[in-house]
């Protein structure tokens, strides 16, 4: 656990009405705290003891493990005012944490003792339910606790996905690798279809459960109160005109989105897309280790600010990597958590969610504005922070135009490459033939299906139903304002007509990427695609030579909306054609 930066989700930073004078018990934990970083005592660690502190925790750091502290606060979303309270707090934590970083997530440790004194509990080897053996130990030590913390492994700051985007040092494949963790960690989650009374958000006026009567979230879309009252607690804030003119802005686009997508999000709860969730998945809360993106310090004070679409969680990172001026890597990392579930109805959903979830980091940056100490470069940090999330909420807004391209070519073209470098340039969703046409047929995406060629999966039957689905999510999408890129062979014109008749019916512009390179370079490529074993495609030597006795290239009228792509020139070669028709 690094605990070098402070992180914010929806609700988690206190309005100004919330913060309470000084009392006797938070005294107290700061003399606790100031004893346990007294590198004479050896309580924590013989040598230096780093301290980071948030609006609501503690974080002490040795070097190799870390010790989290809450706060003794009632703030207007947290309680954290008893020792039961906290205990019960720091239990959640470990408890909710290990749903993704059960390597970091060590144990509930009791701090007894005097806060000028204090004693940690034992380090002993945790049991099957360590978080509950934290007052046995240290009623077996001799004192009864006077606080608890959560033990964590400490690991290089440097690790975090924020520090990697902000360095330019992340690769697209972490970035398929979060999307991918992230949508297993969905998948492992019940759908959830009701909150106890005490944690549930306020309701929509009018919205009720129709069973019985009472609240619930099968019926409620709960980002939308959520949403406003984050947007309350900003505009309630002192804020310069210029930016209070903004959010004002943002904040009409914000309530008249809610108005539209009640229906839709509510619709997407009934159908079980709302789960306890991670609630508060940006950047900054994701640890590479071993190579391998973790997720860890969830929301765990209120079931409900968790419990959401797991469209909203997606919108956190996606516009977290907007937020960091990385377009091309949001978009990637929706592409992939997308193709891994097949959720491209959340999609409708997006920006507004996007948009909310930029603005509560923005409300966290504004808060943390207001804490007293800050010099003059810690308050331009700040404020810089505050500007690239309101430009990313901005930028939800007002999407770009929506386009429909299509790819065109043969096996080993480079389709799949030109349509990804597409997704990037255009802030696109991608949709593969080759992965519907598995998933139709309740397959994985790099299953082998032993079809024969234009037999089995690729029958004309399976064709017409393939060519279909990739109609039917472009439609939607569309609707939705987002760009299309649909990855598919197109190699008869039939097809390809099909889709430049939906970009006309439905207003936007229509392209065909025409990927072109010599058969030998086609050849070779099959070849090594088929002996790595790690895509869709199933296409070897023998579907091409079928597949060039068969290809109608695009003629005629059709060559108006086609954009050649020599894909045998390199991969840079492709993304800048890519990014040269985006610019168009």
């Amino acid at each position: 656990m690094a605990g070098e930066r402070e992180t914010g989700a929806a609700g988690a930073a206190p309005s100004p009405a919330t913060v309470g004078p000084t009392t006797a018990a938070s005294l107290e934990t700061r003399r606790l705290v100031e004893a346990l970083l007294d590198p004479a005592a050896g309580r924590l660690s013989d040598g230096p003891i780093r301290l980071v502190e948030t609006h609501i925790s503690y974080i002490l750091l040795t070097g190799r493990l870390a010790y989290k502290i809450k706060k003794p606060l009632r703030l207007d979303f947290l309680d954290f005012s008893t020792l039961e309270q906290r205990r019960r707090a720091c239990e959640d934590e470990l408890r909710l944490n290990r749903r993704t970083a059960p390597e970091l997530y060590l144990r509930v440790v009791a701090i007894t003792g005097t806060p000028e004194a204090p004693r940690l509990g034992t380090t002993s080897p945790p049991t099957a339910a360590p978080e509950r053996d934290a007052n046995a130990r240290a009623v077996a030590q001799g004192g009864a606790p006077i606080e608890y913390a959560v033990e964590m492994r400490q690991f290089d700051p440097d690790a975090l996905l924020e520090s990697l985007v902000e360095a330019g040092t992340i690769d697209a494949d972490l970035v398929d690798a979060l999307a991918e963790r992230v949508a297993a960690f969905h998948a492992s989650l019940p759908p959830v279809r009701r909150l106890e009374p005490a944690s549930k958000p306020d309701p929509a006026p009018g919205v009720r459960d129709r069973d019985s009567g009472s609240t619930a979230i099968a019926a409620i879309p709960t980002a939308i109160p959520t949403a406003r009252r984050n947007l309350a607690e900003i505009l309630g804030l002192a804020l310069e005109p210029t930016l209070r003119e903004r959010i004002d802005s943002l904040a009409q686009w914000l309530e008249a989105s809610a108005v539209e997508l009640a229906p839709f999000l509510a619709a997407r709860a009934r159908a079980g897309f709302v789960r306890e969730c991670h609630g508060d998945l940006h950047l900054a809360n994701v640890a590479v280790i071993d190579g391998r993106p973790v997720l860890f310090d969830c929301l765990e004070f209120d079931v409900a600010l968790r419990t959401i679409d797991v469209l909203d969680e997606v919108a956190f990172a996606f516009v977290d990597f907007v937020a960091h001026d990385r377009r091309d890597l949001a978009h990637r990392f929706l592409n992939a958590y997308l193709e891994a579930t097949g959720d491209y109805a959340g999609v409708a959903g997006l920006h507004f969610h996007a948009l909310h979830r930029a603005l509560v980091r923005a409300k966290v940056a504004l808060l943390r504005a207001r804490q007293p100490g800050l010099d003059a470069a810690a308050r331009a940090r700040v404020a810089a922070d505050v500007e690239r999330h309101v430009v990313a909420a901005e930028s939800q807004a007002r999407p770009p135009r929506a386009r429909l391209v299509i790819t065109c070519g043969l096996a080993g073209s480079g389709k799949t490459t030109v349509s990804g470098a597409l997704v990037e340039a255009l802030g696109a969703v991608r949709i593969r033939s080759d992965v519907e046409r598995k998933r139709l047929a309740g397959l994985e995406a790099r299953a082998r299906s032993a079809s024969p060629i234009g037999g089995g999966l690729y029958d004309r039957e399976g064709s017409a139903r393939t060519y279909a689905q990739l109609e039917s999510l472009a439609r939607s999408l569309l609707a939705a304002a987002q760009s299309v890129v649909v990855d598919a062979a197109f190699l008869d014109r039939s097809d390809r007509d099909r889709f430049r008749a939906l970009a006309k019916e439905t207003g936007v512009d229509f392209a065909i990427a025409l990927c072109e390179a010599p058969v030998e370079v086609l050849r070779g490529r099959i070849a090594a695609r088929l002996a790595a074993g790690r895509d869709a495609s199933e296409a070897d030597a023998a579907v091409l030579e079928h597949q060039l006795e068969r290809y109608a290239p695009p003629a005629g009228e059709e060559l108006a909306a086609v954009v050649p792509i020599a894909t045998d020139r390199g991969v840079e070669a492709v993304r800048e054609a890519c990014r040269a028709f985006a610019r168009r």
